[in-house]
């Protein structure tokens, strides 16, 4: 077994609020494609505890406004 595929294994024992918190607390580390692909099932849950200012303040600091 690959290291990437224990970690998939860890991840899926992990809770919705767990997964959560580990995306946030890691996300500087992650591609675009590997952050959708995991937040995806978790979107509204995000959205839930979200700061909006924050994330248009990021949108618009990535597209460069």
């Amino acid at each position: 077994m690959t290291t990437k595929e224990k970690m998939e294994q860890m991840f899926g024992r992990l809770g919705r609020t767990e997964k959560r918190n580990f995306i946030s607390s890691n996300i500087k580390y992650a591609s675009m494609h590997a952050i959708a692909e995991r937040a995806i099932p978790f979107i509204f849950d995000f959205l839930d505890d979200s700061d909006f200012d924050m994330i248009k303040d990021y949108i618009e600091r990535r597209e460069g406004k």
